[in-house]
């Protein structure tokens, strides 16, 4: 009875945490392609269907793998990025990717890695 009950708890953390990363598949980052002299990038929930999340960390890494940034949010409300290196130096113009991870009020996480184009 008890190896039934422990396989059904299994599925059912497996099944939550799918669907939590198919949602994050309403991420974006915007606008693209990016130039930091004109403002800063958003990143949001295009779906409108990420409800409790409690964190957000958001990572930028240049072309090579190499990271620029990262940051830990209490939500999805009010991420940004203005173009700057953890350093406070402007990023040089090309390609980045913006891995986006969520965790919802369960522990759940799910993550989407964005393209972008910095553009001067």
């Amino acid at each position: 009875m008890k190896r039934k009950m422990l396989f059904a708890a299994v599925i059912v953390l497996s099944i939550s945490a799918g669907l939590l990363a198919s949602i994050t598949s309403g991420i974006i980052a915007y606008p693209v392609p990016y130039n930091p002299d004109r403002g800063i990038m958003q990143i949001a929930d295009q779906s409108g269907t990420l409800t409790g999340v409690t964190k957000v960390e958001v990572t930028i890494m240049d072309i090579n793998g190499d990271q620029v940034f990262n940051r830990i949010y209490p939500g999805l409300s009010g991420v940004a990025w203005n173009g700057r290196n953890s350093s406070g130096s402007k990023v040089r113009p090309g390609f980045y990717m913006v891995k986006v991870e969520v965790e919802d009020v369960s522990g759940f996480r799910g993550s989407k890695v964005i393209r972008i184009l910095v553009n001067y």
